[in-house]
């Protein structure tokens, strides 16, 4: 039984696949499963799922996500870790949780790893199908980035309270990532700017006004550029 849909059956131009955060597992989008149709009904269904498979027996799935209505064609982990909520039924037992999204053309799906289902579905967020995501983080919101064939980037704020989503303990991240989020914490905006300037200032580089022609309107817009 093939596990991923052929390239007749699935029109999105890329598979976003993704590792956790940890390197514990990968999802896939494109996967599909093949069951037999209920209610005496002679041949077989295609069922739209995502697999995910483990680092350790990566020859074959660990466990499946099942219950979308098209293909999976992005996913994204957020690359904080979060502490496990109590009274959960987990998908991989860890001692923290990984927040995720998952995209098709019809839908956002938000998972963390201690639940099977889903803990938020964001329906046509487009009008094509979703290529690619990203997560950014804003204080105490997540904020989901989807680029789409339409042309559009959507924006969905994550509130990690209300999912009941705090910072994992230091003592349960694992020493590799605590070393990554240290160094991503000291880069900040402001300084990444002064160096950009010192930069340029070596290189004797300088701001022009170059203006542009829109087609849709026909006017001059005035860009910045170096």
């Amino acid at each position: 039984m093939p596990l991923f849909l052929d390239d007749m059956d699935y029109t999105a131009f890329a598979r976003r696949l993704a590792w956790s955060p940890d390197g514990t597992f990968l999802l896939t989008p494109g996967s599909q499963m093949i069951a037999e149709k209920q209610e005496s009904v002679i041949g077989e269904t295609t069922r739209h799922v995502c697999y995910g498979f483990l680092k350790a027996q990566i020859n074959k799935p660990a466990f499946m996500l099942p219950g979308m209505d098209d293909p999976v064609t992005a996913i994204r982990f957020h690359p904080r870790l979060f502490s496990r909520r109590e009274g959960r039924s987990a998908l991989i037992d860890l001692p923290y949780t990984m927040l995720y999204a998952l995209a098709t053309s019809s839908a956002l799906m938000i998972y963390c790893t201690d639940s099977t289902k889903p803990q938020a579905i964001i329906k046509q967020p487009h009008l094509d199908t979703v290529n690619d995501l990203t997560w950014a983080e804003d204080g105490a919101k997540a904020v989901l980035v989807s680029a789409s064939s339409d042309g559009f980037c959507s924006l969905v704020d994550v509130d990690l309270a209300a999912l009941g989503l705090a910072p994992a303990a230091e003592s349960d991240v694992p020493e590799e990532l605590r070393e990554y989020y240290t160094s991503r914490n000291a880069v900040g905006f402001e300084a990444s700017v002064d160096a950009i300037k010192r930069e340029m200032a070596g290189k004797n580089c300088t701001f022009v006004n170059v203006g542009f022609r829109s087609k849709k309107n026909q006017k001059d817009v005035t860009m910045i550029a170096c």
